[in-house]
């Protein structure tokens, strides 16, 4: 595990220096910083959204610098800055939706890490770092889930059932003070 990030860096700046002689070795008419878009997504190994950015900008910049390096064209200045520009577009989207994959790769592994709470038999409080919070406000923290409370049929009918009761003995509500 600690080798292969450094591997991984090492490729990815070893892909990237290829990418530049390309560029450097056709002329600025080529729509080649495609070239840089492999790399992009290789950072998904490293799970690490800082890196995939970090690696973007490294690119990014490559990309740029092949403006100044490449062989001039007889083509439209217009046409080769349009080729930089949907290159970059292009890896920016990429860096996106890998950044994307990272952060829903790391809710799906925190869900399956997460298949067991603590929660008080008494209070029904779910212990979550440390500190005890209400099942709703975890359900909100955890999964943005908003609770509302009803009562079920069952409860509903013995509630009910125990008032008439205790309407018919003389207590309760209306006659007396007999709590439920």
């Amino acid at each position: 595990m600690q080798l292969r990030i450094p591997l991984t860096i090492a490729g990815l700046l070893l892909w990237s220096s290829v990418a530049l002689i390309v560029d450097m070795s056709t002329h600025s008419g080529v729509a080649d910083g495609f070239l840089y878009a492999p790399g992009v997504i290789a950072t998904l190994a490293l799970h690490s959204v800082r890196f995939t950015i970090a690696y973007s900008v490294w690119c990014t910049a490559l990309i740029v610098l092949g403006i100044f390096v490449s062989p001039a064209a007889a083509v439209p200045q217009l046409i080769w800055i349009a080729n930089r520009l949907y290159s970059i577009i292009v890896i920016w989207l990429i860096a996106h939706f890998v950044r994307r994959s990272v952060r829903d790769s790391r809710q799906i592994k925190q869900l399956e890490t997460m298949n067991m709470i603590t929660m008080s038999a008494w209070t029904k409080e779910v212990n979550v770092d440390g500190a005890w919070i209400s099942i709703e406000e975890f359900l909100k923290r955890r999964f943005g889930i908003e609770v509302s409370h009803g009562i079920d049929p069952a409860s509903s009918k013995r509630i009910l059932d125990e008032i008439e009761r205790m309407k018919q003995n003389g207590g309760g509500i209306n006659g007396g003070p007999t709590a439920i």
